[in-house]
């Protein structure tokens, strides 16, 4: 079944923001014309599960990752057709330290 089958889409309709709490990086890049996207690798290290996503113009957040403390994120999920393969990956919308205010 397609998760976007029956979906409303317009100004009235956002997209669901979803929040993930004590995550590691595990392989995030620079990627795309002057390094400037991050295509992000990240574990949650109590389920062992391992997400792939892209934030567009958010390499500052490269460094973070790279610290190797726990980061939060928010994001979407969005559908990501690469090579002819489809996968499910986050739209990464914002990044902190895990124990950072949110």
């Amino acid at each position: 079944s397609d998760m976007y089958k029956g979906r409303a889409f317009g100004p009235e309709n956002i997209s669901t923001i979803f929040r993930s709490n004590g995550l590691l990086n595990s392989g995030s890049r620079l990627v795309g014309e002057n390094q400037k996207h991050l295509k992000l690798g990240i574990t949650d290290p109590s389920t062992g599960i391992v997400m792939d996503g892209i934030g567009f113009s958010m390499s500052h957040h490269l460094e973070k990752l790279s610290s190797g403390r726990e980061v939060s994120i928010l994001y979407h999920l969005e559908k990501n057709v690469y090579r002819n393969k489809l996968s499910l990956q986050l739209r990464l919308l914002d990044l902190k330290y895990s124990d950072e205010p949110q």
